[in-house]
């Protein structure tokens, strides 16, 4: 019977359902949370980001304010407003052109000359430059430049030599010079080539209080990274830091990346201009981040200021504060790990009490299953033991009843099988009137030897079938030839000969005696190949084959028959001996030899033997 495939076994099904009971409900709580607290932590951390970007920008208005404050402190200075009378005066009855043109020239002459040449020393080295490097040195963040122009924009005065001697014609100076001017003049951000820095001005105009004129201005150049340390100082973990950025998505001030090397989004720049003060997710935070949170706030200073369209290039500025994702939800991450880890242990130790409880109830299952095949195989005595106390145990209880039930069905059927066998060999033996009681003999004296080789209980069985059915093929020999007084001719021994084939013809489709077919075939074969019907030889005969054709000698040569008197048991004996390794084989003479004795003893008064 072949085997059914099992897909999965009910072991896995059992482990399998424990951890699928547990496990998915663990997963969704796992989720759920995971969802959850980053949901929170984002809010949390997008709040304080928020109020650093807040409080940042709080700080840097107050810086712009007092820078502005210092340059009016500067503007009102006797010494400055001294410095620019004089030098305003060698402007009296000169045309603009005149002037202008004279200013270019000075300023082509600037340009060339060397820091140190008398022409240079005599502006940095004047009263008001003194002053201004005074006052200069009390500043903490320092000035790139920190000069004084007349009215025309001419310098006047400086802590060191400038860029430039004449600003009269820069954009920005009409603005301040004119009309109506402003208060104060705040430059946006841009790149100063000789220090190879960002730097912001701040330009404040210089009016003389009686007459209300114009007298000139002051300008303040700052390095971005020193003045706006407000920013840069902001640190929050490894990676989380402040930028100050402006309306246009321009990164004007960054602790990590050059100025202007990087630019804030359009879409996010969009967010920051509308909500003005928040926090929101990033797709891009413009620092490699993806998904990024973020916060901003405006800078005040700058949007009052900027509002004439002119201070700050007409551009707002903004504190944005940004975090490497994977340290922001770095707690979150953590903890899902450490979640992850317990519940992975929580599923061993759920898929070890699994195994140890599908161990539990496949034990008795696989005592049934195994009981099973031991019966599916012929062994009808075999009985299962199971003690547990459920379901299981009633089931191995039907099981041995089956079985006992299925035992003597079998034997019943055995019994009539045997039964039948033994009216068949009836019919054979009264046939042949001189070998009555021949197929009974054979078999006692075969099993007798079947017994002694170790033959197993099956074993014998079948042996025990093949020898009552040896001589079934008699049945189709003439009785005229069977009961004949004298000795067969050839022709009759032919035909005899034939009573092999005609016994395999009878019983080939009988299912329960096809497994006798090869012996009653091959009992006429002799060891040394001289028998019939095959000629086979040696131990390519059945050995069962070969018991039988021992038995079957022994039992004819002591039976008398119409042409002669049947030989006493010891000539019986030195005949088979002396046909040892020619008719019979060596190991079969043996094992007949070891129990003869014994069982002539047995059998002694039996009126048959």
């Amino acid at each position: 019977m072949s085997k059914i495939k099992r897909k999965t076994g009910l072991r896995k099904k059992i482990i399998l359902s424990i951890l699928f009971i547990a496990i998915i409900p663990g997963l969704a709580g796992l989720l759920i949370t995971y969802w959850q607290g980053k949901k929170g932590l984002r809010e949390s951390i997008g709040s304080g980001f928020q109020e650093i970007a807040r409080e940042t920008a709080k700080k840097v208005d107050i810086v712009l304010e007092n820078e502005v404050d210092e340059a009016i402190h500067l503007s009102i200075s006797y010494e400055i407003k001294d410095a620019l009378s004089r030098a305003n005066q060698k402007y009296n009855g000169k045309k603009k052109e005149i002037i202008k043109k004279e200013m270019m020239e000075i300023n082509r002459g600037w340009n060339n000359t060397s820091s140190v040449s008398p022409f240079v020393l005599k502006i940095v080295e004047n009263s008001a430059s003194s002053f201004l490097k005074r006052f200069n040195y009390f500043e903490p963040e320092g000035h790139i430049e920190l000069a004084v122009y007349d009215k025309e924009g001419g310098l006047v005065a400086s802590i060191k030599k400038t860029d430039k001697y004449y600003i009269g014609n820069e954009s920005w100076w009409n603005v301040v010079s004119g009309s109506n001017r402003v208060k104060a003049y705040l430059s946006d951000v841009s790149y100063h080539d000789k220090t190879e820095t960002y730097t912001f001005d701040i330009v404040y105009p210089i009016v003389d209080e009686k007459a209300g004129g114009f007298m000139g201005a002051v300008r303040m150049v700052h390095d971005v990274s020193m003045f706006f340390n407000e920013v840069t100082n902001i640190k929050i973990g490894k990676t989380g830091h402040a930028n100050l950025i402006s309306s246009a998505g321009t990164i004007l001030v960054c602790p990590i990346y050059p100025v202007k090397s990087h630019n804030i989004t359009e879409s996010l720049i969009v967010e920051i201009l509308k909500r003005r003060l928040g926090w929101t997710i990033a797709e891009d935070d413009a620092h490699g981040g993806k998904n990024s949170v973020v916060g901003f706030a405006p800078v005040n200073f700058v949007e009052k200021y900027s509002s004439d369209g002119v201070n700050f290039g007409g551009k707002k500025w903004y504190i944005f504060v940004r975090q490497d994702p994977s340290e922001t939800f770095a707690p979150i991450n953590r903890l899902m790990w450490q979640v992850s880890i317990i519940a992975l242990s929580l599923a061993i130790v759920l898929g070890a009490l699994g195994f140890y409880a599908s161990n539990r109830i496949m034990k008795p299952i696989h005592i049934l299953h195994t009981g099973a095949e031991i019966i599916g195989n012929g062994d009808l005595t075999h009985r299962v033991s199971v003690n547990t106390g459920d379901e299981i145990e009633q089931l191995a209880h039907e099981f041995n009843l089956m079985a006992e039930k299925l035992k003597t069905r079998q034997e019943e059927l055995e019994n009539a099988y045997l039964g039948t066998i033994k009216a068949i060999t009836s019919a054979i033996d009264a046939k042949d009137k001189y070998t009555r009681g021949h197929s009974k003999r054979v078999t006692d004296l075969s099993l007798a030897m079947g017994k002694q080789l170790g033959f197993t209980a099956e074993r014998l069985s079948v042996l025990e079938c093949a020898s009552l059915f040896h001589d079934v093929g008699k049945i189709g020999i003439e009785d005229a030839i069977l009961n004949k007084a004298s000795k067969l001719t050839e022709a009759e021994y032919s035909i005899i000969k034939r009573h092999p084939q005609i016994g395999v013809d009878i019983i080939k489709d009988v299912d329960y005696l096809r497994p006798i077919i090869p012996i009653i075939r091959h009992d006429h074969e002799r060891y040394n190949g001289s028998g019939y019907p095959d000629g086979l030889v040696g131990e390519s005969i059945p050995v069962e084959a070969r018991v039988i054709s021992v038995a079957d000698f022994y039992d004819a040569i002591t039976t008398n028959r119409p042409y002669r008197k049947g030989l006493d048991h010891e000539d019986a004996v030195r005949e088979i001996i002396a046909r040892s390794g020619t008719e019979f084989d060596p190991k079969i003479v043996d094992t007949f030899l070891e129990c003869i004795e014994d069982f002539t003893k047995k059998n002694n008064g039996d009126d048959n033997l």
